[in-house]
């Protein structure tokens, strides 16, 4: 694409390139968060900026390129920023509580041990949850304690509540 982009007519190609240069940078950070996470555990608000970094970035610099190649507001980026947003929240709660038929595997984050939204609002509620995150992904003791954990402080609800602006909310098959 920067091929493309260079051989192009566009006035701000510049400006786009810098601008998906500096994604790429944005959307590299994040990633190196979520496998930070992996050994410490994220605050919400970690969390958050993780996403808006990974999947916010991709999402965001996709619609801010085309708007500025078209001339539009900026405003195009925070949009799509927050769709991104809401995309990993789904795709967080689908990881713990999706249909397996409807995803097409298993959901397994909680096996995996992945720090998605439900563990991060979890270990708010209750810190010893970080110790059964921790446990190896074999301990499928560790995985029966995380789930019904969760279920007893109702981390489900709190995680819809959680899953950024999404409009029309979860997917039926996901409840």
């Amino acid at each position: 694409s920067r091929l493309a982009l260079v051989e192009s007519d566009i006035p701000q190609k510049a400006r786009i390139q810098g601008h998906l240069e500096q994604a790429v940078l944005d959307l590299c950070h994040g990633q190196h968060m979520d496998l930070a996470f992996r050994d410490s555990p994220p605050t919400p608000q970690q969390y958050t900026e993780m996403v808006l970094r990974k999947t916010g970035i991709l999402l965001g610099a996709a619609c801010k390129v085309d708007a500025m190649a078209a001339k539009q507001p900026d405003a195009v980026w925070a949009r799509a920023a927050l769709f991104g947003e809401a995309f990993q929240y789904q795709d967080d709660y689908l990881g713990v509580w999706g249909d397996a038929q409807a995803l097409g595997k298993e959901p397994d984050d909680l096996a995996q041990r992945r720090w998605g939204i439900p563990v991060v609002l979890a270990t708010e509620e209750d810190p010893q949850v970080r110790s059964w995150i921790g446990y190896p992904r074999e301990d499928a003791r560790a995985t029966e304690l995380l789930e019904r954990r969760l279920d007893a402080l109702a981390i489900k609800k709190l995680a819809r509540a959680a899953r950024g602006p999404c409009p029309g909310g979860y997917s039926s098959r996901a409840s």
